[in-house]
């Protein structure tokens, strides 16, 4: 199986529209190339931009100490930090399992979360790629935020630090 074999969705089986027509495997130098924005070529070509980093995964809760007793038992995730009972952080490795409660539920379904250089321009990438706006730009209690959505309806969160 091929890397982007993974990645069709089950109930039909296609890829992705960008991985429409995709035959070759990828190669070690192909992602490199993409990755830095120097691939070449057509309407899948890569422009060089800030690099985001996934910084947490986000799970709406309606009783976040329930949740982190739950998250502990169950995955063995260590709290990072409990907020209150609006929002806690659980240590997932390299990035953060986040349970929030309805005043913090700013994407409405489970979503990434991204931490990123600059909300706003970042908006626009999302704009100009065929994204939209959820939540506009908005500074919060510790970051500006902004909730968007793919061309497929999946919400991604992008926040820098005030």
């Amino acid at each position: 199986m091929q890397l982007w074999d993974a990645l069709r969705c089950p109930k039909s089986g296609q890829s992705g529209p960008r991985l429409q027509g995709f035959t070759g495997a990828m190669t070690t130098q192909h992602t490199h190339e993409v990755a830095a924005g120097t691939r070449a070529g057509g309407p899948d070509e890569v422009h060089a931009v800030p690099a985001a980093q996934l910084k947490q995964v986000v799970h709406p809760v309606d009783d976040v100490r329930a949740a982190v007793a739950f998250y502990g038992a169950v995955l063995g995730l260590p709290t990072r930090f409990v907020d209150g009972d609006r929002y806690a952080a659980l240590d997932a490795g390299t990035s953060t399992l986040a349970v929030a409660a309805d005043t913090e539920d700013v994407a409405c379904v489970a979503a990434a979360a991204f931490k990123v250089d600059d909300v706003d321009a970042f908006t626009e990438r999302v704009l100009s790629a065929g994204g939209r706006v959820i939540h506009a730009p908005t500074d919060g209690p510790h970051e500006r935020r902004v909730v968007v959505s793919d061309p497929w309806d999946n919400r991604v969160i992008a926040y820098a630090a005030l």
